[in-house]
Parts: C-alpha cells; structure tokens; sequence
C-alpha cells in the first residue's frame, strides 16, 4: 500500500512570513519615527532631494592671498577636496564642488544652506596651540582723536607666505579666566611628565622658548609692519596694547577684523597677538574681551588625527547641554602636547595657560595641567552647529588659503522636476497597466500579485 509524504514548505507556514514581514514593516517605520523625533540631528520622513530636484545655492569662492603670493594648481586641488570633505561632513547630500578656472572654486548645495554653512567652507581654519606670554582687557577705541588713523606705507616685503581669511567669525570663545574642566581637559587621568624645555617650534635665533616674558620686549615680525598695524621697531608689547578687538570704524584705526585677518597670518614660528571674545553670564554684566600676546605655536592643527563633537558632560556624566570638541593628535602632536602642558603648568599666572587660537581668534586660554594619551577636549560657548563645524574644519584639516564669496546665485529645479513629474506620471500609468493585467488574466489571485507591489513599494 502506498503511503504518501506531505511537504513542508522551506519557510514554514505563510501566516508566520505574512507576521514576520509585518514585523519587519513596523520596525522600520519605527526607526525612521524614532530618528525624526530623538535623532541628534534629527531625521525626517521624506528623502532629501539634491540639486535637480530641490534646487539650491551655487557660490564661487576665489583665495585671498597676501602681497607677492602665487596660487598652485596643486592649492587648489587640494582646496576644492577638503571643502568637499567638509561638505560631506556636515551631511549635504547631492553637493557638487568643483574648479572654476585657473583659481577659483564653484560649490553647489542644495535647499537653502544657512551662512554659517557658507563661511565654513571659505574658513582657512588654520589651528595653533600657543602658550600665553600676557593678556590684557581690550579698551574701546575713543571716539575723539584728533586726526584720522594713516596706514603707515608698505617698505619692506614679508618674509613669509601670509594668507588672507575671511572675515566670517570663528566659534565664540570662553570667558578670559576659564579653568581646566570647563575649557581644555585631558582623555586621561594620569599624565606621566616629561621634562621641559625650549619649544622645538620656536625660532632658533631667538634664544627664547615659547613661554619667555622676554618676548614683549622684541620687535614685531614685518607682517605686522607691512600691513601697516606697526612701525619698524616697535615690540610686542605695544602691537599688544595697539591690538583692537572692537573697533569698526576705519576712522579711529585698523578695525577688528583687520587685526584678527593679520593675526591668522602669522606663521607658527613667531608670537602673535589675538582675541577672545566677551562673555556675559545670565544676570551679570558682559566682561571685557581679553587680547592675548602668545608665543610661537608648539603645537598645530596638522598633528590632529581626528575631531569629533559631543555634548559636554559633568562629572557625574550628566550632559551640561553645552557642546565640546574632543581631538586624537598623532604620536608627534601627542609628545608636543604633552611637553608643553609640563612646561606651562609649573609656570605663574598667566604664563600657566595654554591658547587654542582658530583663524587668529582665540577660542579659549584656560589654565592646563600636564596632558597625556595623545587627548584633549575644546569646550566653550558652543552651539551644536559651532562645534560640529569646527569638528569638520580640524577634522579633515585646513585650506591651504582662505576664500572670499565672488558670487551666490540660486539654482532653479526646473529641469529636475519636470523629470520627476513624467516619472511619476509613467509610473502611475504602468502600475495601473499592471494592475489591471493581473486582474484580467488571474481574476482573484492577481490581487496576490498587487499585494506583492504594494508591499516592495513599503
């Protein structure tokens, strides 16, 4: 007598597949929902659209250089690949970042980018870390000179290449008098000292480290004096108290922007002279900004592995709701970093603090404490946009040279659109071609093959 087998199909029962796949469903709705309402950055329900489809922003940046400096084609190439790491960075999807003649460099974004995006990516974002000579309180310019400021003339030639930044402001800085937690903390809770010595960045032929007093009494470096914000001779510590970190008016002098433009020229070799913004605390009144005179840079951007950001924490691990950048230097960077934090901890006030300056802007001068593992975090006044471009800029590193919007236009989505629309009207007319196909030829069991479409389509 013959018996028979039954088969068991290979996935079981179609009410377990039919559950499964709804399980499925539901998670991924579930995760999209979670992202748009807990996503830091939020997410949202509908794809991003790039340039065709949305439309954007076209801009075109051209370098600003200094007086005698050449721009290479192999500048430019480097340029135009850092801003387009920048851009990716920040989640821009669709851009388009390319050379538009000899020098100049044409980014295309899309929707309407805010302008702190757009000054990010012209944004040299050269980083030096200086130890800090003396600080004093800025004082505005008076209102009641007797005769305009005259830029004394150009006589001399720079020594070396000076760039030009724009004049877009950097993150804003902390108070003059941050301590270690809240401004620049170490990764590691150990430090094991080195001894200090002169700063292996330091010029030769001064015969002094970084951190030596005796800086203010030498003469200022020709950048200074060939853009007309010193006279030969002068030291360091006149350009200190000549330094402005509020004026805006050409009459009275060089205005703020001229100094902190200067300021981001001067090689890592040299002191400079810089600012820090003024802060104001809720309920009391906004304190001075601070102008710092720095020694040569022990430490630089270039010796930064990675930068990411993050909200701050206490130290029980609660988030402050303020935002931090954390930096990974490179074995290099790592022994510099930790040299000089030994060296500058031991020293008097305010010798014992250690400038991040972005840009010629000081973000912070806290006091340090020798610093291990190749760690450290920046944090200050930042907003979670500021700290996360600032992240990207040190991130992917700096331009060779910064840029100036030469135009900004908008870009129509007419062409792309017209596309999507005869898409989607083609495919609405053959899905229903489909439809009713399935429905002619199968009758009942074409509504298993809708159900197939309408799931693919989820």
């Amino acid at each position: 007598m013959a018996t028979r087998t039954r088969r068991t199909t290979p996935g079981g029962r179609p009410v377990r597949v039919l559950v499964a796949l709804t399980a499925l469903i539901i998670a991924l709705f579930a995760g999209i929902g979670a992202s748009v309402g807990l996503g830091d950055p939020s997410g949202q329900w509908t794809p991003k659209l790039g340039l065709d489809l949305e439309g954007g922003r076209q801009i075109v940046l051209k370098p600003t250089v200094g007086k005698g400096q050449q721009v290479t084609a192999g500048q430019v190439t480097q340029a135009v690949d850092r801003i387009r790491q920048r851009v990716n960075g920040n989640g821009v999807t669709e851009a388009q970042v390319s050379t538009l003649g000899a020098d100049s460099i044409q980014v295309s974004l899309p929707g309407n980018p805010s302008q702190e995006t757009l000054n990010a990516l012209a944004q040299s974002s050269q980083l030096f870390f200086r130890a800090v000579i003396t600080t004093t309180a800025d004082v505005p310019p008076s209102f009641d000179l007797p005769t305009p400021y005259v830029a004394p003339p150009a006589t001399v030639a720079p020594k070396t290449p000076a760039v030009k930044p724009s004049a877009s402001p950097s993150p804003s800085g902390t108070t003059a008098n941050a301590v270690l937690p809240q401004a620049f903390k170490a990764a590691t809770s150990t430090p094991t000292p080195t001894p200090s010595g002169p700063a292996k960045s330091a010029p030769a032929v001064s015969g002094l480290d970084a951190s030596s007093p005796a800086w203010e009494q030498r003469p200022v470096s020709k950048t200074w004096v060939i853009n007309g914000l010193a006279k030969a001779g002068d030291t360091y510590g006149q350009l200190l108290q000549n330094y402005s970190c509020s004026n805006n008016n050409p009459a009275l002098g060089p205005t703020a922007a001229k100094w902190q433009q200067i300021s981001s020229e001067i090689p890592k070799g040299e002191p400079t002279v810089a600012c820090e913004d003024a802060v104001s605390q809720p309920g009391q009144p906004a304190t001075a900004a601070q102008k710092y005179l720095f020694g040569p840079s022990e430490v630089v951007g270039g010796e930064i592995t990675d930068a990411s950001f993050a909200q701050a924490t206490n130290q029980q691990g609660t988030p402050t709701g303020e935002y931090k950048v954390d930096l990974t230097f490179n074995s290099k960077g790592s022994d510099a970093f930790l040299k000089v934090t030994t060296r500058v901890s031991k020293l008097p006030a305010p010798r014992n603090r250690f400038g991040i300056v972005v840009d010629g802007k000081v973000i912070s001068a806290p006091t340090t404490v020798p610093i291990s593992g190749g760690k450290a975090e920046i944090s200050g006044n930042f907003t979670e946009a500021s700290s996360k471009t600032l992240a990207n800029q040190l991130k992917f590193g700096a331009l060779p040279f910064s840029f100036e919007e030469l135009t900004s236009s908008q870009i129509s989505p007419q062409l792309g659109a017209t596309q999507l629309r005869d898409g989607i009207i083609a495919g609405i007319i053959g899905l229903l071609l489909v439809v009713l196909y399935s429905l002619a030829q199968y009758r009942l069991l074409g509504l298993v093959t809708i159900f197939s479409l309408v799931t693919a389509g989820i």
